[in-house]
């Protein structure tokens, strides 16, 4: 009786001319691949592959933990080629996201072999959680490693069928060598910091400038902080600033004929999650805002109004969830009100909240994005404690943050006062702003709504007592270091003298405002710089 081979379905090219499993064309792993009567989705898992993909465009830095994968080791084709794509864009050092992976399958003629942009996007949707993708990626390995031996199988079969002039330790010996072509090493542990990984040559590199959101104050990839006690507008504020952005207007431009200067911004994207006020409340606020400035309803403002699932900054599926949503508005400015009730099930006021502050700070290194928490202030804080003490929970808070501004205002006041607390690279002097609306006739909902800057006494920034020194030395050039001193204490008394001294030898070495002059004994003597 005559032995029948299996089927055999030639690769072109990489592609399957003729076997076809669930819809979509399987791949190989060499030039020919054999189909064996059973179902082929014995030799491939869709979901694990899914899982995969899905998880790299949700968190682009899961690529090196599945780095041991190559193209071919995907059983279905338009996997192959997305993994191929990612590849591709992961050793040109471009973020993996669904607009440049598009981009790349576009390139290579692969986008709608793949099924568009419709099919990435359903990837995002494909996962349990971006946690399970060693599982996933582990489950394709094991799926090639069959087929592999599928086919390795067939070429034995075929070595027994073929082999009358052989020996039988020569069948053996050829199968073995065949079997023993199946590289089925362990796969070495990958370093999950190999990405972060940098040296000199990292620090040297030239770098672009810091970018602003909001100029001088709002940086990219920072985590920021409004806090105040409830009432002073806060929220107001950011939802004012959240429309100048994404129109890309100055913020908090002066009264009509009063002086002062608004903060530049740079037009983008924004993304807004509320967790306090409910959707009316946001609705009638941005509402308001937008159309005090005739901003169009196209403006890229997407806002999010308690939302369910619950938004828990503690869980990491919750946190690449929200990398996802950011990712897909390309939000560059993100606002979320308010840290009491995201940090689930974490003591405020205990070192668990550096847990969740370290998420929103990945949140914000990974998106590159400003991140703005709403929080609230300190209950019975002393004028005599530090500022930043008036923030309210735990120090782990205060620590994580590049910015943390201050909101008071008077009862009843319409104007509110912001300070910063803390600044990591910056100096954020105080400003002021005056809140000006108008109710709709007959009711108590906002009409329009906008924020006027204006000025405020600056007695506390280091650029105030830059100026202070400035001006003292323009009236006395030639004044020694301890009169100098003695005279920005004297305009400036809550000062102390260490700082002042501090900042007198910071402008002293810059020598771009300040040059000092040697004088006898060693003194020094100050003018103002040519």
């Amino acid at each position: 009786m005559t032995q029948k081979k299996p089927l055999r379905a030639k690769l072109s090219g990489g592609n399957v001319e003729t076997a076809k499993a669930n819809g979509h064309s399987r791949v190989s792993d060499s030039q020919y691949t054999t189909i064996p009567k059973r179902a082929h989705e014995l030799l491939f898992d869709e979901r694990a592959e899914q899982s995969v993909l899905g998880a790299i465009l949700i968190d682009p830095t899961a690529f090196h933990r599945v780095a041991f994968l190559n193209p071919h080791m995907f059983g279905i084709e338009r996997h192959m080629l997305i993994f191929a794509a990612m590849q591709r864009l992961a050793e040109t050092q471009t973020d993996i996201t669904v607009d440049t992976l598009a981009w790349r399958l576009r390139e290579d003629n692969h986008f709608e072999t793949v099924g568009g942009l419709s099919y990435i996007v359903a990837l995002l949707q494909s996962i349990p959680s971006p946690t399970y993708i060693q599982a996933s990626a582990d489950l394709v390995y094991r799926f090639h490693l069959k087929r592999s031996l599928a086919h390795v199988s067939t070429q034995i079969a075929e070595i027994a069928y073929d082999s009358k002039n052989l020996e039988p330790h020569q069948i053996i010996d050829a199968a073995r060598a065949k079997l023993d072509s199946i590289n089925v090493a362990p796969i070495a542990a990958q370093d999950p910091w190999d990405k972060f990984k940098r040296t000199l040559a990292n620090a040297y590199a030239e770098r672009p400038p810091q970018e602003f959101i909001v100029d001088g104050v709002f940086a990219s990839s920072s985590l920021n902080i409004i806090y105040g006690a409830p009432g002073t507008l806060k929220s107001m504020l950011l939802a004012d600033l959240c429309i100048c952005v994404a129109a890309g207007l100055p913020w908090l431009a002066p009264l009509p004929n009063a002086n002062g200067l608004p903060f530049q911004t740079k037009q983008a994207p924004v993304l807004w999650l509320d967790f306090d006020n409910g959707q009316n409340r946001t609705d009638e606020r941005f509402d308001a805002f937008g159309r005090t400035r005739a901003i169009d309803a196209t403006a890229p403002l997407t806002y999010y109004a308690m939302p369910t699932p619950w938004f828990d900054a503690t869980d990491d599926k919750a946190i690449e969830m929200l990398i996802c949503r950011i990712e897909k508005t390309n939000a560059q400015l993100v606002v979320i009100d308010n840290l009491g009730v995201i940090s689930g099930g974490a003591d405020e006021n205990s070192a668990e909240m550096a847990s969740v502050m370290a998420n929103l700070r990945r949140v914000a290194e990974t998106t590159r994005t400003a991140l703005i928490i709403v929080h609230h202030q300190r209950k019975g804080t002393s004028n005599n404690t530090r500022a930043g003490e008036s923030l309210r929970g735990h120090s782990s808070i205060e620590a994580a943050l590049d910015l943390a501004l201050l909101v008071e205002r008077d009862e009843r006041s319409e104007i509110i006062n912001i300070k910063a607390t803390k600044a990591r690279g910056v100096d954020v002097p105080p400003f002021g702003a005056h809140f000006t609306y108008d109710h709709k006739i007959g009711t108590k909902e906002l009409a329009t709504a906008r924020f006027f800057g204006v000025q405020v006494e600056d007695s506390t920034s280091d650029r105030a007592i830059e100026y202070a020194i400035i001006e003292a030395v323009s009236g006395n050039a030639g004044i020694n270091k301890g009169e100098l001193v003695k005279s920005v204490k004297m305009q400036l008394p809550k000062i102390g003298e260490k700082r002042v001294r501090q900042i007198i030898e910071r402008l002293e070495v810059s020598g771009s405002k300040l040059q000092a002059i040697m004088g006898n004994h060693g003194s020094r003597r100050y003018q103002l710089s040519n």
